[in-house]
């Protein structure tokens, strides 16, 4: 069986020249990269900080809090009461019960639909 004899030859070994300013390897970029970073934000100095009191809390541009259709839904159910709904939307409106401290329970039915039951 032939032996083949296989060495490494760099670009240097071949006599090309790199071009100025061009890395070397990945970490030279991240050298190049850490001295190019954004400065640091400065300290945070309480001393410096203005309390306000009284200042209202203006309004969410994206429309927060508005109405969930779980609210209404949830509403609606007195104790005892049980909806039948797709997976997802019931998976959701446990997550919403539970959030606003009203007792559920989920039961999967099948064919991707579930139950809920407010307790």
């Amino acid at each position: 069986m032939e032996t083949m004899n296989q060495r490494r030859v760099s670009a240097a070994d071949t006599g090309v020249q790199r071009p100025a300013g061009v890395p070397t390897s990945a970490f030279d970029l991240a050298k190049q990269a850490a001295k190019t970073a954004r400065p640091r934000t400065p300290r945070l100095d309480p001393a410096a900080v203005v309390v306000r009191q009284g200042v209202p809390i203006p309004e969410n541009p994206r429309g927060a809090g508005s109405a969930s259709p779980y609210k209404a839904l949830l509403d609606k159910m007195g104790s005892g009461d049980s909806v039948q709904l797709i997976e997802t939307h019931a998976k959701s409106l446990v997550a919403y019960a539970k959030k606003m401290g009203v007792k559920v329970a989920l039961r999967k039915l099948g064919d991707g639909l579930a139950g809920v039951w407010r307790v």
